[in-house]
């Protein structure tokens, strides 16, 4: 009996692509016919491009998911995190330490947004050290 391969975070993002594209090359099809197509039949078209791009989006946050599962990382500890950094940013009265504070949180988004579970780890670290 096969078992079905797990999705990788590398393979929802490729399939969030695949989705924009579709949704791009619909949107062209219809664009481009507009003169053949009924309105009700248009309008049916635009609603699938929504659909396609709402795939995409949720394939995307699919991959974020999976990098945050696989980062050691749980939702509690990012979203505390980013709390103390918040607060931290309402005290500091220095420029270098805020830019240095944002600069990370933007490295931690980074590395959720792209996949790349031990980078998502190592920037916790990072932003830690900062807050203490």
């Amino acid at each position: 009996m096969n078992t079905p391969a797990k999705l990788t975070d590398n393979d929802a993002l490729e399939l969030a692509e695949q989705y924009r594209q579709a949704s791009s090359a619909l949107r062209k099809y219809r664009l481009g016919n507009s003169n053949k197509l009924s309105q009700p039949r248009q309008d049916e078209l635009k609603q699938l491009e929504a659909s396609l791009r709402d795939a995409a989006r949720d394939m995307t946050t699919t991959a974020a998911i999976i990098v945050i599962n696989e980062s050691q990382t749980n939702l509690a500890e990012l979203r505390a995190i980013h709390q103390e950094a918040i607060e931290v940013l309402d005290t500091i009265n220095g420029i270098k330490k805020v830019i240095d504070i944002v600069t990370a949180l933007l490295g931690l988004a980074s590395a959720i947004s792209t996949g790349k579970p031990k980078e998502v780890w190592g920037n916790v670290q990072a932003l830690r050290g900062l807050l203490a």
